[in-house]
């Protein structure tokens, strides 16, 4: 995983990446991070996503807000990944958030009733804006 600052910094990022997949993490506290997933989430991108998560779970991180945003699609391989490290944080006595969550991947959380059991933030639509005549 590359660095883009030095290690120990309070809000240091670190980004990895595939080809067509990008996991960039934001650390904004001692045992808090923001990851932000861009890409395709699905078999060829699952370990990484996983690795990620699990260095920064050894670290020492027990809230982690995952930033679903830039996400494209997701397959059942991603979701698994998510069920694993929503079990694995759980299970460490932390959290998992996933906000800005797409329409598309909001529903596949619907579909499989993962968001009965995860906090989902779904991504806000922008306001339109008020025009005076």
């Amino acid at each position: 995983m590359a660095s883009t600052v030095p290690r120990g910094y309070p809000s240091a990022i670190e980004v990895a990446r595939t080809q067509d997949f990008e996991v960039r993490v934001h650390m904004t506290r001692v045992g808090r991070a923001t990851i932000k997933l861009c890409g395709e989430l699905d078999v060829c991108s699952a370990d990484l996503f996983e690795a990620v998560l699990n260095h920064h779970m050894a670290s020492g991180r027990r809230h982690i807000r995952l930033d679903m945003s830039g996400v494209t699609f997701v397959d059942c391989a991603g979701l698994g990944a998510i069920v694993r490290a929503h079990n694995t944080i759980v299970a460490a006595r932390g959290r998992l958030d996933l906000i800005r969550v797409g329409p598309r991947t909001a529903r596949l959380l619907q579909i499989t009733e993962l968001d009965a059991t995860m906090h989902v933030e779904p991504m806000t639509e922008p306001t339109p804006l008020a025009t005076s005549f």
